[in-house]
């Protein structure tokens, strides 16, 4: 008996040379690898991926997969290096690469499981209803804006947080979306997207240098 064909899709993993907040942060090391790495081999143990696609301008990486057959390397278009739009980025790369279905991720996101972007990739290919995914982290706090007039809540009429409305945080760990959902919308986030709640553990990013030194203290326990 023939086993049914398991639907795939390709990963894009952007990565740019350089970064205010956090210097070179895709070059950073926890444990004992950098964190392209570390997200590279979280895709590579991925069933639902067929092919990594990774962008990006940083000599270092393009050498080190340059040879790999399941990952294939775009040169960062010149008018794209440095910080940019990253729609504009995710264009150039579907423009240069077969296939109908993408997950965007980040190497700022080590914590990302692949058994997580696996289930996900398997609810989108499997349902009709949406034509994007993205992923959220459930937040349930109280918000001020810059003036300090609250936003979310009434000064006098202060709820225990746990009866607030939940709002939720776009997190960046992934985006799955369609070919034809980008480019009807020129975005990874279409206009019948789906938000996917995931763990705070999950969805934490390496933004700032603080980030990476609480990353640094809980990886060897993660």
């Amino acid at each position: 008996m023939n086993k049914k064909k398991i639907k795939k899709i390709i990963a894009i993993l952007p990565m740019r040379k350089g970064s205010k907040r956090l210097k070179n942060k895709n070059l950073k090391i926890l444990g004992n690898k950098h964190l392209y790495e570390i997200m590279i081999n979280t895709l590579l143990k991925c069933k639902m991926i067929s092919k990594i696609c990774i962008n990006t301008d940083i000599s270092k990486i393009i050498k080190q997969y340059n040879q790999n057959k399941k990952i294939i390397i775009l040169q960062r278009d010149k008018n794209l290096q440095g910080n940019c739009n990253i729609n504009k980025v995710i264009k150039s790369t579907i423009d240069k690469i077969d296939g109908n279905y993408f997950i965007q991720v980040h190497c700022t996101n080590p914590f990302l499981r692949s058994k997580t972007i696996d289930e996900n990739i398997n609810k989108f290919l499997l349902q009709k209803k949406y034509n994007s995914f993205f992923s959220v982290t459930e937040i349930q706090k109280r918000f001020w804006n810059q003036n300090g007039t609250p936003q979310n809540h009434k000064f006098f009429d202060e709820p225990t947080t746990q009866n607030l409305k939940i709002l939720f945080e776009e997190n960046s760990c992934f985006y799955i979306f369609t070919r034809q959902s980008f480019n009807q919308n020129c975005n990874r986030i279409g206009d019948k997207a789906k938000m996917i709640c995931i763990s705070k553990t999950e969805s934490f990013d390496l933004d700032v240098k603080d980030d990476f030194l609480f990353a640094k203290n809980f990886f060897n326990d993660f």
